[in-house]
């Protein structure tokens, strides 16, 4: 792992007991990613990933919703502003289906200094109450540590 993932993997608390994913099998702007313990099917999973841009949030945004949109099963939602350690983030809200049933990804999207910030929770979309307390608060607890890069 490089030092920007190392440091990256500590900048959000994942929930308690979920277990983090060895880095071998996360995509290249994944950064870190944990997944619920003893769930069957469909996992439900928490991941930060990191992607360097030129352009402002607001314009990050509407490329990100133009990519959800190009899929017809998918339903895009901008949900607004989200306060996490490191400063304001924006929520946003992926309904879409896969062969295991509606899942929904709930979007923390953070922009700052030239990278954009991804953190993504997803579940099954009937399961997903049951998680959004804890993705709630690994989404508040997101900073970014720059002591350590």
């Amino acid at each position: 792992m490089t030092a920007l993932a190392v440091a990256l993997a500590l900048c959000f608390t994942p929930p308690v007991d979920w277990q983090e994913v060895d880095a071998k099998y996360l995509a290249p702007s994944v950064k870190s990613g944990y997944l619920c313990k003893g769930k069957k099917g469909f996992c439900p999973s928490l991941n930060l990933a990191v992607e360097k841009i030129v352009s402002d949030q607001e314009h990050y945004l509407k490329s990100v919703k133009k990519i959800h949109e190009m899929n017809p099963q998918n339903r895009w939602r901008n949900l607004g502003p989200f306060k996490t350690r490191e400063g304001d983030g924006v929520l946003t809200e992926i309904d879409t289906k896969n062969k295991l049933g509606d899942v929904r990804l709930l979007q923390m999207i953070l922009v700052k200094d030239g990278y954009a910030y991804v953190l993504t929770a997803s579940a099954l979309k009937d399961e997903f109450a049951d998680h959004y307390k804890e993705f709630q608060e690994s989404f508040k607890s997101f900073q970014i540590k720059k002591e350590d890069l």
